[in-house]
């Protein structure tokens, strides 16, 4: 191995290793690896002829079909919240942002001004994306309260 070349987050003699690109984004390191014991956890716990709840999700000693539900659209917020390929994408969008670059100016910087070809349509981007943070977020803060919980 060369000394510049990077290996990924692995398993050494029963310890977890983690290289440097690991963690240079950790978060991007970790997420898909939430992702998948997630879903494999949901697929797992739908199986399952048991439905573990954790106990803030039932008012009194029987378990419901409604406290049932109420874990599992937790679990789809945790789930949401690691998956990549949810973020809003852009292309999705019916609008362009123009770059014009104006003359340099006597100081000798260069100018660029911006234009967009719908701002309705911008602002819908951006409140996607806002809107999408939030519900990440809330799914992360979720994971992290129920973590103790994510069991069969």
């Amino acid at each position: 191995m060369n000394s510049g070349e990077q290996i990924d987050m692995r398993r050494s003699k029963g310890k977890w290793i983690a290289s440097k690109r690991d963690v240079w984004s950790l978060d991007s390191a970790l997420s898909p690896i939430i992702l998948a014991g997630l879903l494999k956890f949901k697929e797992e716990l739908l199986k399952s002829e048991y439905s573990g709840v954790p106990a803030g999700f039932c008012t009194g000693d029987e378990v419901t079909d409604e406290c049932v539900a109420a874990w599992h659209k937790t679990i789809d917020n945790m789930i949401l919240a690691f998956d990549d390929n949810k973020v809003p994408d852009i292309r999705d969008y019916n609008f362009k942002i123009n770059f014009e670059q104006l003359p340099t100016d006597k100081e000798g910087c260069k100018r660029f001004v911006t234009s967009c070809t719908n701002e309705v349509e911008r602002e819908r981007y951006y409140n996607d994306c806002r809107e999408h943070e939030e519900k990440c977020k809330q799914g992360r803060e979720m994971f992290a309260k129920y973590y103790q919980s994510l069991w069969l």
